[in-house]
């Protein structure tokens, strides 16, 4: 899968949201978003590889390594992380008989942020 690399130091924005990997933090407008972990793992899955197809089987075995699961579990996890992100089909795409599509985030280097402001002085 692309972009494996640490981000740690990276916080996505997409559509009002703001996700800090680091903490495993969603905030909607600033008002957290409770996500459990595997919706967590779904989101940075999408976010890391935005931009292309993940085939099923990919996500299914990045989730549940070594563990046998059905195509209904990743289905069940994608509706339930969609209805928590709002989403109408923008930021999640579902790509008939193959996999899902992202295109979900940008970056913002925490260097750019300063305690819980960032520098414009902009509560998050």
């Amino acid at each position: 899968m692309a972009e494996q690399g640490d981000d740690t130091q990276l916080i996505y924005e997409f559509g009002g949201f703001r996700l800090d990997p680091a903490q495993g933090r969603l905030r909607r407008n600033g008002e957290p978003v409770t996500l459990r972990p595997k919706l967590l793992a779904i989101l940075l899955l999408l976010i890391r590889n935005r931009g292309r197809i993940l085939k099923k089987e990919e996500l299914m075995e990045a989730l549940w390594p070594d563990t046998f699961v059905e195509e209904g579990n990743l289905t069940q996890n994608m509706f339930t992380l969609r209805k928590r992100l709002g989403d109408d089909g923008g930021f999640i795409r579902t790509i008939p008989r193959q996999g899902y599509n992202s295109r979900i985030g940008r970056r913002v280097s925490r260097a750019f942020l300063k305690g819980p402001e960032n520098r414009a002085g902009v509560r998050f």
